[in-house]
């Protein structure tokens, strides 16, 4: 699997790594089932930058090693979900700062 980072990252990282003592990339997904009828199942995947005390208690996790990231990189995958091979990180303005959001999810 591999993580790309695209748009602001530069500007975002530099504005709050300093934040963090041991920054890592976690890429949460929850999978949804919906309706049954109607095919609306969806997985939902959110970036943050956390610090890696905090993923002590999270479980299914996988490290991605293919990315260009000065820190380390993890992902949750449901128990029955699809690994992607593609993710694409990027930024998006939120007032006056920067936040991460997910630009491409390819399996």
């Amino acid at each position: 699997m591999q993580v790309v980072a695209i748009g602001k990252m530069k500007e975002f990282l530099q504005a709050n790594l300093h934040l963090l003592d041991n920054p890592v990339l976690f890429i949460s997904s929850e999978y949804y089932a919906g309706c049954p009828n109607c095919n609306s199942a969806a997985t939902i995947f959110r970036p943050e930058l956390l610090d890696r005390k905090s993923l002590g208690e999270i479980d299914h996790l996988h490290q991605v090693t293919d990315h260009k990231f000065p820190f380390d990189v993890f992902i949750k995958i449901p128990e029955n979900g699809e690994m992607p091979t593609r993710i694409v990180v990027g930024t998006r303005p939120a007032g006056s700062e920067w936040e991460l959001v997910i630009r491409q999810i390819i399996y």
